[in-house]
């Protein structure tokens, strides 16, 4: 049973930011060094040049009318913080209010979270606003948030990316983020690369959740080798290979895109999920004795997306395709797997 560390289903806005919160001091309490980047790069967004919160230690440092032999200093900051389950919710007067609960504080930031960015006319008033208060104004979806903070973390970050793939999760069930449409899950394959590739399927234990994508990729060698676009998840119970009782979960994708559930299993499928269990077997792998679940895509295209730094991929990684390829003249809603993997090829990823 995979364990969590947020809440969940509570659609309300005190569990919103709380779970938030939570997210923020784990950062800073895992990855201190992270949490300071994303509140200096992301939410002042270098608008203070020499913002710099950390705890410093200074030697014979000149004073106004002294040269003490050494200062330890840190600058303060204040950040007032506006959750919405609507960013259409936003209310001028609440938001004008918050302005005026800074205090002595030398950078001041009023941070507004939704799962979508609040109406711009509205934005434009508090920013100004803010800035005639001397402070900054931070409109900020979950999603990227969560995309600031994972940007922020090194690759010995494990711990703090369990926890942060965790909060995506919680903001997939409560529908804080709804972007399956663009995002690509890359899983490293070792010793079933080939079989992966060439049966169009890739498996693993349903106890390791995920939060929902559209686009596989497969892993290998430094690099993502395959990539595939998902048209079916199956899910079976121990006992499976045998037993279609044990198929707790079919999902097809329908022609529009989007996925239903069904009631019974392709029996070209069918085999396929016969042969990953066989070919299992070889490498001590018994897929039959474990709740499984098995990723169907068109098909498996050749690609060569690099990571040219030192590590390997741990466990797996989702990569916002609009970002990756550069916006939105390079990235569609329903694009092909061939041809996401054609523009990824030859490029690299950190």
């Amino acid at each position: 049973m995979q364990t969590h560390y947020f809440q969940r289903y509570h659609q309300e806005e005190n569990v919103a930011t709380a779970n938030t919160m939570l997210l923020l001091s784990q950062l800073y309490h895992l990855a201190p060094n992270s949490f300071y980047r994303v509140i200096g790069e992301k939410i002042f967004n270098s608008q203070i040049d020499n913002f710099n919160p950390q705890i410093s230690f200074i030697l014979q440092k000149k004073e106004r009318n002294s040269v003490p032999d050494a200062v330890i200093e840190q600058q303060s900051f204040k950040l007032v913080v506006e959750t919405k389950m609507n960013g259409q919710k936003f209310e001028k007067k609440q938001l004008l209010n918050h302005l005026n609960a800074f205090g002595d504080a030398q950078h001041e930031v009023l941070v507004t979270i939704a799962p979508e960015e609040m109406d711009a006319r509205l934005k434009k008033e508090i920013d100004d606003e803010a800035a005639a208060k001397g402070a900054s104004h931070w409109n900020v979806t979950f999603e990227n948030l969560a995309a600031a903070i994972e940007d922020a973390l090194d690759e010995r970050s494990d711990v703090m990316r369990e926890w942060l793939e965790d909060y995506r999760d919680y903001c997939y069930e409560d529908k804080l983020i709804n972007d399956s449409w663009k995002q690509m899950r890359v899983v490293a394959c070792g010793n079933t690369f080939e079989f992966n590739k060439e049966n169009g399927v890739y498996y693993r234990n349903s106890t390791r959740g995920y939060h929902p994508h559209d686009y596989l990729g497969l892993y290998q060698n430094k690099s993502v080798r395959a990539i595939g676009r998902i048209v079916a998840i199956i899910e079976g119970e121990p006992g499976h290979k045998d037993d279609d009782s044990k198929f707790v979960m079919i999902k097809e994708r329908k022609s529009d895109g989007s996925f239903e559930e069904q009631n019974k299993i392709a029996p070209e499928r069918k085999q396929i999920i016969k042969n990953a269990i066989e070919n299992g077997k070889q490498y001590g792998y018994d897929l039959n004795a474990q709740d499984m679940t098995y990723f169907f895509v068109d098909s498996f295209y050749e690609t060569d997306y690099r990571k040219p730094t030192s590590g390997g991929l741990w466990g797996t990684r989702y990569f916002d395709l609009k970002a990756s390829l550069g916006g939105n003249d390079e990235f569609k809603p329903g694009e092909s797997a061939e041809s996401v993997a054609g523009k990824l090829k030859g490029k690299t990823w950190f």
